[in-house]
């Protein structure tokens, strides 16, 4: 097996991996059906769906990937909670004040 060879200046440091539990990763991501029954009040009071949340995903809004095996968008439940609060902060902005 060759050895590992570095640039001038580069640390030995940049090569360490974190090592990701897979388990803990896919409990962070949910599918839009699941988002949309954890988050009834997506429906009623934004006027979202599994659609749009599929559309926000295509457009970068929120973080996910489109897994292939199970042919569903899977969607990171912490990018839906700060797109809620950006939505809700820009909501705030918009009132008018009398």
């Amino acid at each position: 097996m060759g050895s590992v060879q570095y640039l001038p200046g580069q640390s030995k440091s940049i090569c360490k991996v974190k090592l990701i539990d897979m388990n803990q990763f896919e409990k962070n991501f949910l599918t839009p059906l699941e988002i949309i029954e954890k988050y009834p009040a997506l429906r009623y009071k934004l006027n979202w769906n599994a659609s749009e949340l599929g559309l926000f995903l295509k457009c970068k809004l929120i973080v996910g990937y489109y897994d292939r095996s199970k042919r569903v968008a899977m969607i990171n439940e912490q990018s839906v909670i700060e797109l809620i609060e950006h939505t809700n902060k820009t909501i705030e902005q918009q009132k008018l004040a009398l």
